[in-house]
């Protein structure tokens, strides 16, 4: 009997781990249950999206999915086993699952505790999983302590096997449900979801070969963004907050980076173009978001820069030497001595500033700002599809033509830097 309940289990997570990576994979584009993300706005169920639980994704670069399936597969087809081999083989078959739901309980047990502490974000799809291979373990343990391996008796032996079919007959049924009818395959709208980019990628592919580039990028969309939070520039912008160049009213650009997201250094290098175009009528700000614990110890640098006035140019040194996995501190310490930085008790000084850094991340996650990059233009956030240089400047132009537009909050002090090369 309690055979039948690890099969069943194990068949169910199967089909749950395949369709958690088919989220994954499209970003969780119609929610964290695939079911559509008009079913499931302003849930708590977003969580999923979150660049917090990254980091908890992969393992040596393996999708935790694709290993979850791999686990539930391995464990269904144990459960199998014992219904058909010899009593030697079965015993033997149930000793390694019994190792394998052992070490995976272990790992589900950190990964709770990475949601619930390190990463503060849940998702759903994964808690449903761990509850799986709990209940897989909790079922293990019942059976130990009754004595073990029972092992089933020839008499039973057909009936046992009758069931194990019919449970995986029913579960690649399912499975093949899931794939169709819940994450739709090939039924999607070509306006929906990852088919939506697709098909952008193609059309941008094609129309230059037929539209004058110059005309294609005026043609770039320029969108606000009517859904997302307005940002309190004032929680923001203070007296020593630095400023890259730009008038001291008129139009508030603010970005909000992550030094080892990909494209924020594309951003970046737009930003300081754009400060020197636009310098009479907006001012432009470069703020850090952690996005990942590593970049935890160079937005401490940025810090320490920030009070040598050399924050610019520690944004322009961290991009220009980018690497997997963040920088170290001898990293660091090259960059400071490029930049004449005083590196003596260094990992101290980092430390120090630590409690700012994490504050401020705190404080950008419970803004809403959760991906990088994000830009807001007088406060209100610019599309992901308007990020462009072309499409920002077109929103500066139709921001700073407002006959109402709002001075940005008092800069007096700030640290401008040099204009951008």
């Amino acid at each position: 009997m309690l055979n039948r309940v690890i099969l069943i289990l194990s068949l169910a997570g199967m089909i749950l781990a395949m369709h958690l990576w088919i989220q994954h994979e499209r970003n969780f584009d119609q929610g964290c249950w695939g079911l559509g993300e008009n079913v499931l706005r302003g849930s708590s169920f977003e969580g999923c999206r979150d660049p917090a639980l990254e980091p908890a994704s992969t393992i040596f670069g393996i999708s935790t999915a694709v290993l979850g399936y791999a686990f539930y597969f391995g464990l269904a087809t144990l459960a199998f086993a014992k219904t058909i081999l010899s009593l030697r083989l079965a015993k033997l078959a149930n000793d390694v699952a019994e190792i394998v739901v052992s070490v995976c309980f272990l790992y589900v047990l950190y990964l709770l505790f990475f949601q619930a502490v390190i990463a503060k974000a849940f998702c759903p799809l994964c808690l449903v999983s761990a509850a799986i291979t709990i209940a897989l373990f909790a079922v293990h343990v019942v059976q130990w302590k009754h004595g073990g391996f029972v092992p089933i008796q020839d008499s039973e032996r057909i009936r046992e096997i009758g069931y194990a079919s019919g449970l995986i007959f029913g579960a690649m049924g399912m499975l093949v449900a899931v794939l169709l009818f819940v994450d739709q395959i090939a039924t999607r709208r070509f306006d929906q979801g990852s088919n939506a980019l697709q098909f952008q990628a193609m059309v941008g592919r094609s129309l230059p070969r037929f539209i004058d580039s110059k005309r294609l990028s005026e043609m770039a969309p320029a969108r606000l963004s009517s859904s997302a939070s307005h940002l309190k520039q004032e929680d923001w912008i203070k007296p020593d907050t630095p400023v890259v160049l730009g008038s001291s009213s008129g139009v508030s650009v603010i970005v909000f980076l992550d030094p080892n997201c990909p494209h924020c250094n594309d951003t970046y290098a737009s930003m300081m173009r754009l400060a020197a175009q636009y310098q009479d009528k907006a001012r432009f700000y470069i703020l850090p978001r952690v996005l990942w614990s590593y970049s935890l110890l160079q937005v401490q640098a940025l810090e320490l820069a920030k009070q040598s006035s050399k924050y610019f140019d520690m944004w322009r040194l961290q991009f220009a030497h980018q690497q997997k996995g963040g920088l170290r501190l001898k990293d660091l310490e090259s960059l400071f001595r490029e930049l004449g930085m005083d590196t003596r008790d260094l990992e101290q000084r980092l430390s120090a500033v630590r409690t700012t850094v994490t504050s401020d991340a705190s404080r950008a996650k419970a803004a809403g700002i959760n991906s990088t990059p994000s830009i807001f233009i007088d406060g209100v956030a610019v599309e992901a599809t308007s990020r462009s240089e072309n499409s920002l400047a077109k929103l500066i132009e139709q921001a700073s033509a407002k006959p109402n537009a709002k001075s940005t909050p008092s800069t007096e002090g700030a640290s401008d830097v040099p204009k951008p090369e």
